[in-house]
């Protein structure tokens, strides 16, 4: 090269190095600010799922445990005599025995695993179902709840203990000064409950006692993180999730998510240990949710990694830069490069999120489905067949039926406005506090009027309930029901099946101050009735055509009249199929058809059923 160009390609040289580097750091800027942004993002819709799972789990375990305290309550409050001064809390006479102690334990069955009618000072057990329970064992597992037992004064869940029938809490409810009825609810029933369905093995789910012990973890593959006596940050720990709980203070657990690990502070102490033990632990995404269970207070804790968020967004950020050198070295060949990956990883974070959403719906209707009660939990003196379809992933129509303490059997059926997740939190709401209402109310009505109460107290956004619920009596051969805004059942007599009239009502949700009205009729023996949801009139063929009332008549008057209730619910499903051909449903479609035992027979009916117009 000629000297006195030298100076002048040096110059140039440097020219372009400069603006490489420049170039270059603009494209490292710009990839970092990529990284940043997707990491946010995904931590973001984690911290969100992780929080409604979080919420969601302790809901549940709040009902769970109010649920048998009301049951034991409630059975304390029908032993009272009628006119009869209540047993004071200073008498030291024995109550007379339950006598809905067996029917208690048939409802209770499965969530707890004794109930106890004892002596609170001396744990004498009076009485005890199951009836083959060994009292003497009985007596020891009560040990470690004996101090708070003799201090109860009021209906109240005991602090975690572990017993020989594992870990394990004692809700109570004084009969006198004495003593009281106990059951003892097993943690293993709330894990197989509530926390064994989460499947993922790196997420991480607990739940502590007030003391911060461990009562239930999802991680049983880990024998040194079981339940335990001790509090969780004294256990010791090998995996993540585990170190991260361990190191928690009870002054950590405050509701919320936050983000520990290398990319947040660890929630202990700042010595030299600990600070070493940062620099290893992996970034964790940990939500604390607290319940409160009587007096006291539970945490839902839910840990997950963030090693995979982080991974994705580093695979983003790496593909960002090599898209920047690739700008410097040919424009042309960046730009299809840059848009053919871009839109290949917009894919996969799309086809991600989709399978995400997709496993989170399937286990939100299974956990729907597994609210509906099964035929074979048929109250006695009917036979019950039922059918749920959904139009998308999550249905909006509930039915159920159960038996009361007395011995009357109850049937519902709802449908709530509106589709997907909402509609299935109000579905599940309504149900729950039907369930939980009518017992005490022991009337349609009643039970209503509460339930609307307690809805319009929330805020569903605009949303409402529609909902028919029936109480039928085997030992008069009665049907008592009232209606909020439901379809009225469809009965057959004589002349074939036709619509009840009932008094409409309005739907459930809408005015705190609306009354309910209780009617009752009389069946013959036999007698059929079904109820429906507006999705099975509605459904539309590919015309636009729509199947109506007139037509679901028709096809259950062509039936046999000795046919099963199986066999109606199948006929309705197959002549809407055959009618609708491919048209998707519009609307979720429940059907429930019961015929009443020959104990039903008595005087016709004093409903009149209503006159049809054609279709």
């Amino acid at each position: 090269m000629d000297p006195t160009t030298r100076p002048y390609a040096r110059r140039i040289l440097l020219l372009h190095l400069v603006l490489l580097l420049a170039v270059v750091a603009l494209v490292g800027f710009a990839a970092d600010e990529v990284y940043n942004r997707a990491r946010d993002q995904l931590i973001a819709q984690a911290r969100s799922r992780q929080e409604l799972l979080a919420k969601q789990t302790a809901s549940a375990i709040d009902s769970y445990y109010s649920s048998i305290t009301a049951d034991l309550n409630f059975l304390r409050r029908s032993e009272d005599t009628p006119g009869a001064p209540e047993t004071s809390m200073r008498s030291s006479s024995p109550p007379p025995p339950p006598r809905l102690l067996r029917p208690l334990w048939n409802q209770l069955e499965g969530r707890v695993s004794h109930i106890l009618y004892v002596h609170r000072q001396t744990l004498a057990i009076m009485h005890a179902y199951p009836e083959n329970t060994n009292r003497d064992e009985a007596r020891v597992a009560l040990q470690p709840f004996a101090s708070w037992l003799r201090d109860l004064d009021k209906p109240g869940v005991s602090p975690y203990r572990p017993t020989r029938y594992g870990g394990a809490n004692l809700i109570a409810v004084p009969l006198n000064n004495e003593y009281a009825l106990a059951a003892i609810v097993p943690v293993s029933n709330v894990e197989d409950q509530f926390f064994r369905v989460v499947r993922d093995r790196s997420i991480l789910a607990t739940l502590l006692d007030e003391n911060g012990v461990v009562m239930v973890t999802s991680d049983l593959s880990n024998p040194s993180f079981a339940p335990a006596t001790m509090p969780a940050y004294q256990t010791s720990a090998t995996r993540p999730g585990h170190r991260m709980l361990a190191r928690m203070r009870m002054s950590e657990l405050i509701a919320g998510t936050r983000e520990y690990g290398n990319a947040g502070p660890l929630p202990f102490n700042n010595s030299s240990k600990h600070h070493s033990e940062a620099v290893k632990s992996e970034p964790r995404l940990t939500t604390v949710e607290p319940l409160h269970v009587d007096d006291r207070t539970f945490y839902v804790i839910i840990n997950s990694p963030i090693s995979d968020i982080t991974a994705a967004a580093t695979t983003l950020f790496i593909r960002a830069f090599i898209g920047g050198i690739f700008v410097i070295l040919s424009v042309t060949a960046i730009l299809l490069s840059t848009a053919i990956r871009l839109i290949r990883a917009r894919q996969r974070l799309e086809s991600l999120q989709h399978e995400m959403l997709t496993r989170e719906l399937n286990q939100a209707r299974a956990i729907q489905l597994h609210w509906l009660p099964t035929e074979d939990q048929c109250p006695s003196n009917l036979q019950i067949a039922a059918v749920n379809h959904t139009a998308n992933h999550i249905s909006g129509d509930f039915y159920d039926w159960f038996t009361l303490p007395d011995g009357r059997a109850v049937v519902s059926i709802g449908d709530v406005t509106g589709h997907g997740m909402s509609a299935a939190f109000l579905m599940a709401t309504t149900q729950l506090l039907v369930r939980n209402t009518l017992p005490l109310t022991a009337d349609p009505a009643a039970c209503l009027q509460s339930v609307n109460k307690q809805l319009c107290a929330q805020s569903f956004h605009g949303q409402f309930v529609t909902i028919l619920l029936l109480i039928l009596d085997p030992r008069t051969s009665t049907l008592s029901c009232a209606t909020a805004g439901h379809m009225p059942p469809l009965l057959r007599n004589t002349n074939g099946f036709a619509p009840l009239e009932l008094e409409p009502q309005l739907p459930l949700g809408i005015d705190p101050d609306t009354t309910y009205k209780t009617e009752s009729l009389s069946f013959p023996g036999g007698s059929t009735l079904l109820l429906y949801t507006d999705g099975i009139p509605d459904a539309a063929a590919a015309d636009g055509s729509r199947f109506t009332l007139q037509r679901m008549i028709s096809t259950l008057n062509a039936t046999d009249p000795e046919q099963s209730p199986r066999v109606l619910v199948d006929e309705i499903l197959s002549a809407v199929t055959t009618f609708r051909g491919a048209q998707p449903l519009t609307d979720d479609l429940t059907l429930v058809a019961l015929t009443f035992a020959p104990a039903f027979i008595n005087a016709s009916p004093r409903f009149k059923p209503a006159s049809l117009t054609a279709p």
